[in-house]
């Protein structure tokens, strides 16, 4: 499958219907990005619970954050799940528009609906620390998020995405996922607007991933690493039967980068082990994702 193909083939899901758990909110506020939200709230939720913000990859709907494991954790530990969704008259092929800075930056597009939303949740109730993650196009909007509301969130996972700033039009998204385009450290970190201060990151990304090209698994690691103004990383191994993952990390875990060799496009899941279901994008490949996320979130 192309690159362009991978950003406008097929309809996205306009009119899936919410699985029991999820509640659809239509009326949330200001929506210049035209996108859905979908809520999970577990029952008995105490204030001051987290937050967590799921987004969803191409060819996916809110119904991601379930295969990912995310919704079964969040009812086992007591958060709030927020899963917007894209609309196919946005994207034919589902994908938020990471790659278009009028909808990835403050104020604007896709990214202040997102911001909406947030803030209509934490209207409705006192909850704690906001955290978000996403896969691929998920990623990659997770990110600009991270960089155009730094004030919102405490951290962010990154699962093969791409450094902020990596496209500015739709002309620039299949380069920037063939691989980031020549900066120096620099000039990435001058692509983030603002002076933070910055969440924390965490950082997922297959050795071999051939949609979302490896190489901006490390320039996101450094760009994010730089505007915490942090220098050498400690570089260590996990092991798992399957799976070999190199790990860099800057700081008391303030940027962490996981580099999973042999693993391609895709969202690692132990469903034996009840964590997520194997799925287009949910490789049983004997890493748990979203419970070393939430980790590192200090949800777990």
């Amino acid at each position: 499958m192309s690159l362009l193909l991978l950003l406008f083939s097929a309809c996205a899901p306009d009119d899936v219907p919410a699985e029991p758990g999820f509640v659809e909110v239509e009326d949330f506020g200001e929506n210049p990005g035209h996108l859905r939200m979908f809520t999970f709230r577990p029952e008995g939720l105490a204030d001051g619970a987290p937050l967590v913000v799921s987004l969803h990859g191409c060819l996916q709907d809110h119904h991601a954050a379930e295969g990912t494991g995310l919704l079964a954790r969040a009812q086992e530990r007591g958060f709030f799940v927020l899963s917007p969704q894209q609309i196919g008259t946005n994207n034919p092929q589902g994908c938020f528009r990471w790659y278009e800075q009028s909808q990835t930056s403050r104020d604007q597009g896709e990214a202040a609906s997102i911001a909406a939303m947030i803030d209509f949740v934490r209207d409705e109730q006192p909850l704690g620390a906001t955290t978000i993650l996403g896969l691929s196009a998920g990623a990659a909007m997770t990110i600009a998020m991270l960089g155009s509301y730094p004030e919102l969130f405490s951290a962010g996972m990154s699962a093969a995405g791409a450094p902020y700033g990596c496209a500015e039009t739709v002309l620039d998204a299949p380069g920037c996922m063939a691989g980031p385009p020549d900066a120096s450290a620099e000039q990435w970190r001058e692509r983030v607007p603002g002076d933070g201060p910055w969440p924390r990151l965490l950082v997922i990304h297959g050795s071999v991933d051939p949609v979302v090209a490896p190489a901006n698994a490390p320039v996101l690691a450094q760009q994010w690493a730089d505007l915490w103004e942090l220098e050498d990383p400690i570089s260590s191994a996990l092991s798992t039967p399957e799976v070999e993952i190199q790990v860099e990390q800057w700081g008391e875990r303030a940027v962490e980068r996981l580099e999973l060799g042999g693993v391609g496009h895709a969202w690692p899941v132990i469903p034996a082990e009840g964590c997520g279901e194997k799925g287009a994008f949910n490789n049983d490949i004997s890493f748990c994702s979203i419970d070393y996320t939430l980790e590192f979130f200090g949800l777990l």
